[in-house]
């Protein structure tokens, strides 16, 4: 596990600059697409095609695939598209086809990325999302902010979901995982983005080394998970 866990940090690592002193990006560009009217009348046919987005090696994004089928989660330019199988197993693909899509998509196109922090152990996605909060008072970040966020660790348990037209819920122990999603606290940035109700977060999981990702339900994280934010240009 130790190997395998060095081998994932570094992939992660290489791209990335690792201060203390790091200047955090609050105001962050993010294209969103999306219908709420659409959405709310079960309507989920497509409103951005994958083959008209552009997606830089940082990226990351998440939303419900066209007509819910699959999930869609973004991790450093790659897209997931999970969908569940017969027999508890999970189609997922990363080349989309020029009809695939989303109903709603999520894209932060982050220029740099760098490590805040190291964060204590988590034993909930509640007390994850309370140590967001935190976090995002620490650095002061104004009203209308949305801040993407990347976490890298290892994770005792972790819970995820496909809603798609067969929603299903998947649980396992003992993972690397890379957790992605935004952050918004404002009323207007949280109902545009499509943060999860009662909280500022919409987080999507990722399972690098089983090839798996969808919505997060729920995770117990290790100490020393790393948390990283954009960073401001040159810094």
């Amino acid at each position: 596990m130790k190997k395998l866990m060095i081998g994932l940090s570094f992939l992660f690592l290489v791209t990335t600059i690792s201060a203390s002193d790091i200047q955090i990006q609050c105001d962050n560009h993010i294209d969103s697409w999306g219908n709420l009217k659409k959405i709310h009348a079960k309507d989920f046919s497509a409103n951005i095609l994958f083959k008209n987005i552009k997606l830089n090696k940082n990226a990351i994004g998440y939303g419900p695939g066209k007509n819910r089928q699959y999930e869609v989660s973004i991790l450093d330019g790659r897209i997931y598209m999970a969908r569940p199988a017969p027999n508890n197993k999970t189609l997922l693909r990363h080349n989309p086809t020029d009809s695939d899509g989303a109903a709603m998509l999520q894209v932060a196109n982050v220029k740099k990325w760098g490590i805040y922090k190291e964060l204590d152990n988590i034993d909930s996605q509640d007390a994850l999302n309370f140590e967001l909060d935190d976090i995002v008072s620490e650095l002061g970040c104004k009203k209308k902010f949305v801040l993407p966020f990347k976490i890298i660790g290892h994770a005792k348990s972790v819970t995820w979901s496909m809603d798609t037209d067969n929603r299903r819920v998947d649980t396992i122990k003992n993972v690397n995982i890379v957790l992605e999603g935004l952050y918004a606290k404002n009323k207007e940035m949280r109902v545009k983005h499509f943060m999860v109700k009662g909280t500022n977060t919409h987080t999507h999981v990722i399972l690098p080394q089983k090839d798996l990702a969808g919505h997060l339900q729920d995770i117990i994280l290790d100490t020393g998970a790393k948390l990283y934010l954009p960073i401001k240009k040159g810094a």
